[in-house]
């Protein structure tokens, strides 16, 4: 049960990254670390990353495609949670799912593929794909919505 928990927290983490500074506050340019994520499966094959790889450098707008694995994922993670009050997480890496990174242009093109149900369909069913992760919030508006809704962060 632990997993599936965890699993949402490093979701949100991953999503609210992009809104906010380390203050919290909304950030002005937000093109600069315009992207998102795909998530893998636990079962992924050399061959289907491969696929998935080629299937991201085609979307318009890709700049940068970064395959980061469970390990990468986890050492990312302990460097970001070293000075929280409850410190890193007690988890095994490989309850990180294996990733890619996927650098665009600018945040326009992250809402185009976010929006688009058919490019968002289509890259849910490439075999290897588990989920994709899009920043929370792509404009100030979105930030300024997401920072004020209540609930969980």
């Amino acid at each position: 049960m632990r997993r599936p928990t965890f699993l949402t927290v490093l979701v949100m983490l991953f999503a609210l990254t992009a809104c906010t500074g380390g203050d919290g506050k909304p950030e002005i340019n937000f093109d600069e670390d315009a992207g998102f994520s795909v998530f893998l499966t636990a079962d992924v094959t050399e061959a289907q990353k491969t696929g998935v790889e080629a299937e991201l450098r085609g979307l318009p707008g890709a700049t940068e495609v970064t395959y980061e694995s469970s390990q990468a994922a986890y050492d990312k993670m302990r460097e970001r949670f070293e000075g929280e009050p409850g410190g890193v997480p007690d988890i095994d890496p490989s309850y990180l799912p294996q990733s890619f990174r996927v650098k665009m242009k600018d945040m326009a093109s992250v809402r185009r593929v976010r929006d688009d149900t058919a490019t968002g369909d289509r890259l849910r069913a490439v075999a290897g794909v588990r989920d994709l992760v899009f920043p929370a919030c792509t404009t100030v508006e979105e930030c300024r919505k997401e920072l004020s809704s209540p609930g969980p962060r």
